[in-house]
């Protein structure tokens, strides 16, 4: 089975791939749960996931596939400031990427 995806974007080392961006959630994931702000046994009953599981995951010996990013993002309300910071959202904007695939939209005047 081939993954579109992977074969349209072959280079993973920008930040807004899926891949760069499952790594920035578990690692603000990681540094919430060093931090006391959250548990594992609370984020696995928050996202539905089993305590297990969320381990597996946040240790690196499990995928983290699309939908548990997600679950996460939600439950600890991770926005894009927290997943890219204000300087690097600032500049995608200043400075549209030409090889996107996506059209550009134009800041309100």
């Amino acid at each position: 089975m081939s993954n579109i995806f992977l074969m349209q974007q072959p280079r993973w080392n920008r930040p807004h791939h899926l891949a760069s961006i499952t790594l920035r959630v578990l690692e603000i994931v990681r540094d919430r749960i060093h931090n006391g702000e959250w548990t594992e046994r609370r984020l696995a009953r928050t996202t539905g996931w089993s305590q297990s599981h969320m381990h597996r995951m946040l240790r690196g010996s499990s995928t983290c596939g699309v939908e548990a990013v997600d679950s996460l993002i939600v439950a600890l309300r991770i926005d894009p400031v927290d997943i890219w910071g204000r300087a690097e959202l600032a500049r995608w904007i200043a400075q549209p990427n030409p090889d996107s695939y996506y059209p550009q939209i134009q800041a309100a005047a």
